[in-house]
């Protein structure tokens, strides 16, 4: 999906970058969709692969320096 982030060097970013983007499409279909609805469980789910995300970036930005 992420054709920039190397796939051997950054599966475990382009994996969560395609976590986030699917949770992207689901706030979308909640927004504009009919009948569709997250729980609380989902959406602390989706925070939590946000954080994780967040962190490893920080991780490889230090890395790069």
């Amino acid at each position: 999906m992420y054709p920039y982030l190397s796939q051997r060097k950054y599966k475990d970013l382009e994996t969560i970058a395609n976590t986030l983007d699917a949770y992207r499409r689901f706030r979308h279909d909640a927004i504009y969709g009919l009948n569709f609805s997250i729980d609380e469980e989902e959406s602390k789910a989706a925070l939590n692969s946000a954080k994780d995300f967040l962190e490893r970036i920080r991780i490889f930005i230090e890395k790069s320096k």
